[in-house]
């Protein structure tokens, strides 16, 4: 896998929560792809990939790619220009693995992510985070409070049952 140095998921996370921040403190819409490549892992063509995306409104760590725009037209042509410029590499995007996502007070209609016809996510699940379109962090949190009590019950029946 390929990191910029110095930057990690954490960076990446806090980006796009002030994305995610400012957009809803000044009512602006954020448009959002969730690109997943196909068959990506150590094979993704980074110089290629770093051209597109300093044209477009990006983040990129590794091979987890979001497209970020303004308008569902402008998130439309920033996904073409991606998808035409991963096939020129020989990559492809899995359109069963990515997902649009809206920012809004609005709803929007559906856009075509890479011949394919799909309506946004209410939520998505990015570098391990939960993002949900109305900008709640009650699902994240209570995600995160399931996962540590498993963890603790699982901790709990391999300590106290082992010793009784």
């Amino acid at each position: 896998m390929w990191f910029r140095p110095g930057r990690g998921t954490v960076d990446q996370i806090y980006t796009l929560s002030r994305v995610f921040e400012g957009a809803w403190e000044f009512a602006q819409p954020v448009h959002m792809c969730f690109v997943d490549l196909e068959k990506a892992f150590d094979r993704v063509p980074r110089g290629i990939l770093w051209g597109v995306l300093r044209k477009i409104r990006s983040l990129l760590l590794a091979d987890d790619v979001v497209l970020l725009a303004s308008s569902a037209r402008d998130l439309q042509l920033s996904l073409d220009r991606f998808a035409a410029a991963c096939e020129a590499a020989g990559m492809k995007i899995s359109t069963s693995k990515s997902e649009a996502m809206v920012l809004n007070r609005k709803k929007w209609s559906a856009f075509s992510g890479s011949r394919r016809r799909s309506a946004p996510v209410e939520e998505f699940k990015y570098l391990g985070v939960l993002f949900t379109s109305e900008r709640r962090m009650e699902r994240e949190i209570d995600r995160r409070i399931g996962a540590a009590s498993a963890v603790m019950r699982t901790l709990h029946r391999s300590v106290v049952v082992r010793e009784s």
